[in-house]
């Protein structure tokens, strides 16, 4: 083992995935959630001058669709999955309350002024 060469060792302590705050992207947009995905290791740099130790944490956070969890996520994979929190109940059924409501105020509106 030659003690002049420089080494990077790492040892992953935690990763995970966690999702948060899911909305709708527009009026009648896709249904979306935050995913923050968080990773805490340790890594030992070594060379000719010693042994330096660094705790890295870091974490990355983007917006992706609901429907595609199921895509991303990978069952072999268990740190790549998490608890998806409840969804919006009145934001997915308000709008097709209002396109329904829209579909019978035009029918009524259309056969009344054309009665007239």
């Amino acid at each position: 083992n030659d003690s002049s060469e420089t080494k990077l060792e790492h040892t992953i302590k935690n990763i995970r995935v966690e999702y948060s705050n899911p909305y709708k992207d527009g009026f009648f947009g896709d249904l979306l959630i935050e995913r923050i995905i968080k990773i805490d290791a340790n890594l030992i740099l070594s060379d000719k001058s010693g042994i330096k130790t660094y705790d890295m944490n870091d974490s990355y956070k983007d917006t992706v669709e609901v429907e595609s969890i199921g895509r991303i996520e990978n069952p072999a994979i268990p740190f790549t999955q998490s608890a998806i929190p409840e969804l919006p109940f009145f934001s997915n059924l308000l709008e097709p309350i209002i396109v329904v409501g829209t579909l019978i105020v035009t029918i009524i509106l259309f056969f009344t002024v054309r009665s007239k």
